[in-house]
């Protein structure tokens, strides 16, 4: 079966915004591997913000020895 993937925004699996999707092929036998979102601005713009927002709350943790 061919798998269907999401973005990974957030801690979370999420549907692309632009609903498109790319084909990823074996070059082997060129066959169907899965199928990926082809991201818009709008993942892209929501990905930077999930970031940010994780950069904020780690940036003064401690790094461990």
């Amino acid at each position: 079966m061919v798998q269907k993937l999401r973005n990974y925004i957030n801690g979370r699996w999420t549907e692309s915004m632009a609903g498109r999707f790319q084909e990823v092929r074996n070059p082997a036998d060129n066959q169907v591997l899965a199928y990926v979102p082809s991201g818009s601005g709008e993942d892209v713009k929501a990905a930077v913000a999930a970031a940010g927002e994780a950069f904020m709350l780690w940036r003064n943790t401690p790094a461990t020895r």
